[in-house]
């Protein structure tokens, strides 16, 4: 094949071959530039890509590293609010074992005192001394009419038919009695007044230290320096 071109180039005038070799040198020419100007534009573009990879490369690591300081702060900031959580209710905690056990010692005094008034009330309701230095006497038998018992019982809140039907006025009593019904005697002592005024009066004092205690519960907690 190459002979044949050969033998055709061979062939064809000096003048011709002339121009046809100046051709193909400007065409060869060319090829070469063109050949040059996409190898510079390769290396252009990848020296392009390169460095914008890199510049991208700067950005992302930039990125991940604003990201990686967010995420630190975030934890910090999460196990700091943690912390404080928790230590608010530890002394919420702490709070609330000192106002139980303040409530308790209040009920264990209120109990304390609730016996040892139990353990007098014999003495006291059973004999008197006229005088100092007199020789103690019996006491003469008190007389609390079912008026003083329903009237005691209403100052406590009871409910009236309660307290009637405690002072033992029974409606045929009422009706046999009339309006003198509640002049009647009835069969309470000293004693019993004060071993139900011993109850009432612990049973106070518990409801007391309660309300108190809700009330200290309620009021903020002062902040220490």
């Amino acid at each position: 094949m190459i002979g044949v071109v050969l033998s055709w180039y061979g062939g064809l005038p000096a003048t011709v071959r002339n121009r046809l070799g100046r051709a193909l040198r400007s065409l060869a020419v060319v090829l070469l530039a063109s050949a040059l100007l996409v190898a510079g534009y390769l290396i252009a573009f990848r020296d392009g890509q390169a460095s914008g990879r890199r510049e991208r490369a700067a950005e992302i690591d930039a990125l991940n590293a604003d990201a990686a300081q967010r995420e630190v702060v975030q934890v910090r900031a999460l196990a700091k609010a943690h912390a404080q959580a928790w230590t608010d209710y530890s002394a919420q905690v702490e709070r609330g074992n000192r106002l139980d056990a303040r409530l308790q010692e209040q009920k264990d005094f209120a109990a304390r005192d609730r016996a040892q008034l139990l353990r007098r009330i014999d003495r006291v309701t059973r004999e008197y001394i006229s005088a100092p230095g007199a020789a103690p006497q019996s006491l003469p038998a008190a007389v609390f009419t079912a008026g003083f018992v329903r009237d005691y019982n209403l100052a406590l809140g009871v409910s009236a038919p309660e307290a009637i039907a405690a002072a033992g006025i029974g409606d045929a009593t009422l009706r046999a009695a009339g309006a003198d019904a509640e002049l009647l005697a009835t069969a309470l002592r000293p004693e019993d007044i004060l071993a139900h005024i011993a109850d009432y009066g612990e049973r106070c004092r518990g409801i007391e230290g309660q309300v108190n205690a809700l009330i200290d519960a309620a009021q903020p907690q002062e902040v220490k320096p």
